[in-house]
């Protein structure tokens, strides 16, 4: 079966087929996930159990996250400027 009739298979055809589907990550998303991981070990972890015991998170590290516009990637173009 060519590629564009495969494409519109379901998941048990295209196990039957002898395709799996590919859960792992884009070559973008891995260093996404890089990136995040190494601030989060840099400039979260440190803080990590005195923020939980305080319940607080410092704004300036609010700040440096929002700066990093890391959010925008779980929001939708539909919805980005809103505020």
């Amino acid at each position: 079966m060519d590629a564009a009739g495969q494409a519109g298979l379901g998941l048990q055809q295209q196990e039957a087929a002898g395709q799996a589907m590919d859960f792992g990550l884009t070559s973008e998303q891995r260093q996404m996930f890089d990136t995040v991981r190494a601030f989060a070990i840099a400039h979260l972890a440190p803080h990590a159990l005195e923020w939980d015991r305080t319940a607080a998170l410092p704004r300036e590290t609010l700040r440096e996250i929002a700066s990093l516009a890391w959010a925008a990637y779980a929001c939708p173009k539909r919805m980005a400027a809103r505020g």
